[in-house]
């Protein structure tokens, strides 16, 4: 047996902007992405070496109860796209997902579990693929699938699998936290596509400054265009934003299509305090900081 474990990372939206809906109902974005260390740990066993008979077989478990188990999950969905896309036709495959990423969050939890097993998978089965390539499987299931198997700091931009490289994130304390019901990100866009969109980010401001290091700057220039579409009928994440400042956050930001909310502080020890409040209320919380490979 042949085992490897891998930590996939949440990503956040650093900025946010949703340009036109395209004819195959995507959208085009652009967006600043970020790797955080809030991570899923996945356990990837292969046992076919001494299996005899001809079997297709993948053996999926997961800590959360609320995650399916069969080809509904992405990262089921992602073992099955490699050995189809390998020729791969004898396989016996046993998946753990230790589950921490808040679940329909705006975190990318999915398609990060998701990048995870394709490149655990090439690295099993020898079968030597590019980063390049493990995407081009990967955006054909998932739109962040591509960035999650790059990890980092991005600019996405089509449904978000043309990536741009930039430099690394200066570090910043970032608090992560939820509360209430998730969201359905195809929800999410057709309320967008509903209304008229008042407040964009300033992108290329945002990675000016991430060129420059300037954390201050980062910090004033994040933005999310989805916070006008959900966060008026989100009441709990609404709350949890006003909550965010009022705990002495630099920004606050939804995350994604929401419903995460991120708390931006240039201290550690205001990070730890707010979160500490928000345990007291019983909301989940975690304190991240940028992620690069």
């Amino acid at each position: 047996m042949k085992q490897i474990v891998i930590n996939a990372p949440a990503k956040i939206n650093l900025s946010l902007d949703v340009l036109s809906k395209r004819e195959d109902g995507y959208h085009n974005i652009d967006s600043i992405m970020q790797s955080v260390t809030l991570f899923d740990r996945i356990v990837f066993s292969r046992l076919d070496e001494k299996t005899e008979d001809f079997v297709k077989r993948i053996s999926f478990f997961c800590t959360n109860s609320e995650i399916p188990c069969d080809e509904k999950n992405l990262a089921h969905r992602a073992a099955l796209s490699f050995f189809e896309y390998c020729k791969i036709d004898k396989y016996d495959i046993r998946i753990e997902i230790r589950k921490t990423i808040p679940v329909s969050a705006g975190l990318a939890g999915g398609s990060s579990d998701a990048a995870a097993t394709l490149l655990a998978l090439n690295e099993l089965y020898d079968t030597e693929l590019s980063p390049d390539t493990l995407c081009e499987i990967g955006k054909t299931f998932g739109a962040d699938v591509s960035f999650c198997i790059k990890r980092g700091t991005y600019r996405a931009g089509g449904i978000g699998e043309i990536l741009e490289k930039l430099p690394p994130m200066p570090k910043i304390f970032m608090l992560v936290a939820i509360d209430g019901y998730g969201v359905s990100t195809p929800w999410a866009y057709g309320e967008l596509d509903r209304i008229e969109i008042r407040n964009r980010p300033n992108t290329k401001a945002l990675i000016e400054a991430i060129e420059k290091g300037d954390a201050d700057k980062i910090i004033k220039t994040v933005g999310n265009v989805f916070e006008e579409a959900v966060l008026p009928y989100h009441q709990k994440a609404n709350a949890l934003h006003s909550k965010m400042k009022d705990l002495g956050a630099d920004a606050v930001l939804m995350s994604g299509s929401g419903p995460s909310v991120v708390g931006f502080f240039k201290d550690e020890k205001r990070a730890n305090f707010a979160k500490r409040k928000l345990k007291r209320l019983g909301i989940r919380s975690y304190v991240c900081e940028p992620y690069e490979p």
